[in-house]
């Protein structure tokens, strides 16, 4: 499965569910992506799923950079939250990362209100003359919640950070070297808030196990169980490894063309390559 065909936050995208961000120790849930090849994307062995290029190579970083934002330096302006002056949104880490089939933005966003619902992140990249040169939006993957009786959508409750994943396409960022070209990162959040909405616990990721050998995490395994009485469709699970402060440095992952029936389960499985120490790790799925 190539990685690129998996970016697909389309309308029908029903769930999002955050399992755990920043965990402990490398070996238990934990991960990490160094940000050695900076500005690089990493690429994983071929399998269930696939990181970078999945070119068949490793090539994630083999020391972990423990900055907040790469490329350092380049000032992130936060442009506010346009008419949602409820909304309390903040960027706590971000990677700008170049791949042979184009630009991606990796972003972490912390909630530090009540719980927001549908939040999205839209990003302007400026170059040196003051041009924009390319644009993109990410949806922020986090947990589900249940507003009313029956209705369902992407939320982060107070306190909680997601992650988003915004692709730019390279007819979208006219530039051959994305991090050097880039001198400015303007930023805004959309979202809404809603402090009475409930967390919705029927979908869950069980019996996670990072493998390692020689201090090297080797692969991802667990299972996506559906708890609930209806069935979900085109089960995925996104793997972020971050550094100390937070910061998203890579992405696997891994989906399944299927039904996931209420009572029962699929099992996902992903190579990984590098010194993991800390991640993040969310479900994604449709329904009906």
């Amino acid at each position: 499965m190539n990685r690129r065909q998996a970016h697909f936050w389309a309308v029908t995208l029903w769930g999002a569910m955050l399992l755990v961000l920043g965990c402990g120790e490398a070996g238990n849930t934990s991960s990490n992506s160094s940000t050695g090849a900076a500005g690089s994307g990493g690429s994983l062995p071929d399998g269930g799923g696939t990181g970078g290029s999945g070119s068949g190579t490793c090539t994630w970083p083999s020391t972990i950079d423990e900055n907040a934002f790469f490329p350092a330096g380049i000032p992130h302006e936060d442009g506010g939250s346009p008419g949602l002056p409820n909304l309390s949104l903040e960027i706590v880490g971000a990677s700008l990362l170049e791949w042979s089939e184009g630009k991606e933005w990796l972003v972490a966003v912390r909630n530090n209100g009540s719980t927001t619902l549908h939040e999205s992140i839209i990003v302007s990249f400026i170059d040196a003359n003051g041009m924009l040169i390319g644009a993109a939006e990410g949806w922020i993957d986090g947990s589900l919640c249940r507003i009313g009786a029956s209705t369902l959508e992407r939320c982060l409750g107070a306190g909680e950070v997601g992650i988003a994943t915004a692709l730019i396409s390279a007819q979208d960022l006219m530039v051959e070297d994305v991090t050097r070209e880039v001198k400015r990162i303007h930023y805004f959040f959309n979202g809404l808030v809603d402090p009475n909405a409930t967390k919705f616990t029927d979908v869950t990721l069980q019996n996670v196990v990072l493998a390692k050998a020689g201090g090297m995490a080797t692969s991802l395994s667990g299972t996506m169980a559906n708890h609930g009485t209806f069935a979900i469709r085109d089960p995925e699970v996104r793997f972020y490894p971050i550094n100390g402060a937070g910061r998203p440095l890579e992405l696997a992952l891994d989906r399944a063309d299927m039904t996931v029936a209420p009572g029962s389960t699929w099992d996902f499985n992903m190579p990984l390559c590098g010194p993991i120490d800390k991640y993040a790790l969310f479900a994604r799925y449709t329904g009906q």
